[in-house]
């Protein structure tokens, strides 16, 4: 899971770099890094699954 969350980090970086090094939008950045990483990553079985679950309760 290390490498992983090292992604994750990684990618949430690149998205704070990428809008300008905005304060503030850190949460926003890791859960868009988060949710890019898991859907290409091999957890993107359960990562797609556990969305489907979480649409269709809505």
């Amino acid at each position: 899971m290390a490498m992983l969350e090292r992604k994750i980090r990684q990618r949430a970086r690149q998205f704070y770099e990428e809008r300008g090094r905005v304060e503030g939008r850190d949460l926003e950045n890791w859960i868009c890094a988060e949710s890019e990483v898991l859907k290409t990553s091999i957890l993107a079985p359960l990562w797609n699954r556990s969305q489907e679950l979480q649409s269709s309760s809505r």
